[in-house]
This record gives structure tokens, C-alpha cells and sequence, in this order.
């Protein structure tokens, strides 16, 4: 399933994204030569980009079975909203191999 469709523009920094099929969506270059360019929503990944285009393929994909174990670990009854971030957390770790680590400040 797709959940983002989104690149990001090496040359003026936006990050244009398609919501809906047939949402076609271009980054703020001024010439088309160096434009890049979205469409698809969640059905379909397309890219449209001039020669001179430079940008990187941010989309976010997950398959079907992920997205049914990530929903249940965030809606489990009888926990709060840190008892689910624990769960996502080790969901993620534990059937996706994504470790999700952050230094604390000293």
C-alpha cells in the first residue's frame, strides 16, 4: 500500500506529494527542463521530470500485513497513548527490523 506518494527537489527544496489518482503535482522550479513532477495518490507512483531534474524518491510504501499489525498495536484497549507508542516501537522492531533509537541530551 502506498502511504506517501513524494519526491523532494535537490534543486529548490520542495517536497511535492499526491494525495488522490490523478493529483498531479510539480515542484517549484521555474523551467520544466529542471521541474519534477507527482501523480497517483495512493494507486499509482508516476514521475514526470525534465532533463535537468535532480531529486530523490521519498515515498512511502508498507505492505498490507504491516499495516494490519502497526493498527493493532496502536489500538489496543485497556493502554494509554505511551502503552501504544510502545507497541508501535517494538512492532517496528521486532517484524520490521527499523530500530527506533534517540540519545537523550546529557
Amino acid at each position: 500500500m502506498i502511504l506517501s506518494n513524494q519526491v523532494r527537489c535537490n534543486l529548490c527544496g520542495e517536497s511535492p506529494w499526491s494525495g488522490y489518482r490523478h493529483d498531479f503535482v510539480q515542484c517549484g522550479c521555474l523551467t520544466s527542463d529542471l521541474q519534477v513532477s507527482v501523480d497517483g495518490g495512493q494507486d499509482y507512483l508516476r514521475r514526470v521530470w525534465g532533463p535537468n531534474a535532480e531529486f530523490e524518491d521519498i515515498s512511502i510504501s508498507m505492505s498490507d500485513e504491516h499495516i494490519k499489525g502497526i493498527t493493532e498495536a496502536i489500538t489496543t484497549k485497556h493502554q494509554n497513548d505511551l502503552g501504544h507508542i510502545c507497541n508501535l516501537v517494538r512492532y517496528l522492531r521486532d517484524e520490521m527490523g527499523i530500530n527506533v533509537t534517540q540519545e537523550e541530551d546529557e
